[in-house]
């Protein structure tokens, strides 16, 4: 038999591949999803037309034809070619959801980026990841309208700063914490309105000898983290690592005088409302 003659071997590279994960779910998300790339320079200048990342079978947003990256996009794709790839360019990812279940947020990457990309802001944030999110992963953001998915635990507050004219404490990063475990992080919306979903935590009996309750009965003690900027950028869709540097603002109980957040109640089948004593808001200092 003949072997057949090659005359060209032609190779081409996915320069970026992106995968959206969603706590309360438990579960990767694409459909809805738009995902799109523009480049930029380190200035901020954007160059060029934006892009769209189509997602395939497994769920991953992959892009092809970006900007600047053609000489990349045919290369080898072997060891060599990831440890010098012929081009490098810089882009802000843009993610809006179309069904309107999570929050728009936007994100810079450097790419060609070998394999799903890992993401992490400059800083190294977010730290740490909430229980089960696996780290290859993009978070997605729940909307405060988003329909509450089944099985799952709900904290709501009404985030804002100054009692006296009362301003609302837009993109904070808030974050719940069960026995000293990240249960959920999640961001407040331009109005401040927050809502976090996740899946119940884990009953624990204080007595391990005791009889244990109906699940109905259930509570958890949670504690909520803020962190918040006084002037937070005015802009939409948000940059994720400008929020995640936000710095840590204390959530109060009680105004005049001022005392710092306690311990929640979380009780199963209930939605937790967060508020500071004798207001509608949650008020950070």
């Amino acid at each position: 038999m003949t072997e057949p003659l090659i005359f060209e071997h032609l190779t081409r590279v996915a320069p970026l591949g992106l995968r959206f994960w969603d706590s309360a779910s438990g579960q990767f998300i694409s459909d809805g999803l738009f995902v799109q790339a523009v480049p930029k320079l380190p200035s901020g200048v954007y160059l060029g037309a934006p892009v769209q990342a189509n997602a395939n079978r497994s769920g991953v947003f992959v892009f092809n034809h970006m900007p600047g990256l053609q000489v990349s996009e045919f290369g080898s794709g072997d060891q060599e070619y990831w440890q010098t790839p012929p081009a490098k360019k810089d882009y802000t990812i843009t993610v809006l959801d179309t069904l309107f279940r999570f929050l728009p947020f936007t994100f810079d990457v450097q790419a060609p980026a070998k394999k799903i990309l890992a993401f992490a802001c400059s800083n190294g944030k977010p730290t740490p990841l909430p229980d089960k999110q696996p780290s290859g992963s993009i978070p997605l953001y729940s909307a405060p309208g988003r329909s509450v998915p089944g099985g799952c635990a709900v904290i709501r507050a009404s985030l804002a700063r100054n009692p006296l004219n009362p301003l609302p404490a837009a993109w904070a990063v808030v974050e719940a914490y069960v026995e000293g475990a990240l249960v959920c992080r999640g961001l407040s919306d331009a109005k401040g309105q927050l809502a976090l979903y996740f899946p119940y935590p884990k009953f624990v009996l204080p007595n391990p000898m005791s009889n244990r309750p109906p699940l109905t009965q259930a509570t958890w003690p949670v504690d909520i983290l803020v962190f918040s900027s006084l002037s937070p950028p005015s802009s939409s869709p948000q940059n994720l690592c400008t929020l995640y540097a936000q710095p840590a603002a204390n959530p109060l109980r009680q105004v005049s005088p001022d005392l710092p957040l306690q311990k929640q109640n979380l009780a199963y089948g209930l939605e937790l409302v967060i508020q500071t004593q004798d207001k509608s808001e949650l008020f950070i200092s």
